[in-house]
């Protein structure tokens, strides 16, 4: 008859007194976000594009997901369209468009060397 709560707790983590928390502070300069879709065969794992984009990222690749994996007609048969969100920022300043410019270049050059089409 009244409000219904849910919670999850994670026992293993209340009951160990030696747990440690992980802080980060909140960062100080702002982030850029690029996307990048590109097309390889089905031999080529996620996993193994998503490594070679942060190789390529360097320093100011913050962080990388994966949200499309697409098949269809504008794709040729036994490949597929992978699309990453790319996040960087710097810890030390605000990132100039050419910086951000240059990392994503290297990352659309490495996944062209690994034998991928980019997507427009």
């Amino acid at each position: 008859r009244g409000p219904a709560y849910l919670a999850e707790l994670r026992l293993e983590a209340l009951l160990n007194p030696e747990a440690r928390y992980n802080y980060r502070p909140l960062p100080r300069f702002p982030a850029v976000e690029r996307d990048v879709a590109v097309v390889f065969g089905l031999e080529v794992t996620a996993a193994e594009v998503a490594a070679a984009i942060r190789r390529a990222g360097g320093e100011i690749l913050e962080s990388l997901s994966l949200f499309d994996v697409y098949t269809g007609p504008q794709i040729p048969a036994h490949r597929r369209s992978l699309a990453y969100a790319l996040v960087y920022r710097s810890n030390a300043a605000t990132l100039t468009e050419s910086e951000v410019e240059e990392a994503q270049g290297r990352v659309k050059l490495a996944l062209e060397r690994m034998g991928g089409q980019l997507r427009a």
